[in-house]
This record gives structure tokens, sequence and C-alpha cells, in this order.
């Protein structure tokens, strides 16, 4: 009998939950390299924003 990837680790350590889920890596990466982006996106107009008030 076949079991699911991640399907013995303890409940709550999150380890496995890409493979059980059928997720692959590149999904998690771009979930987490879209909100990085958008931040420093954010960051960078608000030291525009702030330099432009200053002059």
């Amino acid at each position: 009998m076949h079991d699911v990837p991640g399907s013995g680790d303890a409940v709550g350590t999150g380890l496995g939950s890409s493979a059980a889920t059928g997720a692959g890596a590149a999904w998690w990466v771009v979930a987490g390299a879209v909100p990085l982006v958008a931040g420093l996106a954010l960051t960078r107009a608000a030291r525009r924003r702030r330099a432009a008030a200053d002059e």
C-alpha cells in the first residue's frame, strides 16, 4: 500500500504539505517571491516620496 508523502509527519509541522497537496516547488517559490517584490516596490515608492517631500 502506498502512503501519501508527508502523511507520517507530526501534526502541525507542515513538513510534506506541498507534496501532500500536489503543489510543485515552483508554486512555493512564486508564492514567496511575489510579496517580496511587492514589498520592495512599496519601499522604493515610499522612499522616493519622502525624498521629494524633503526637497
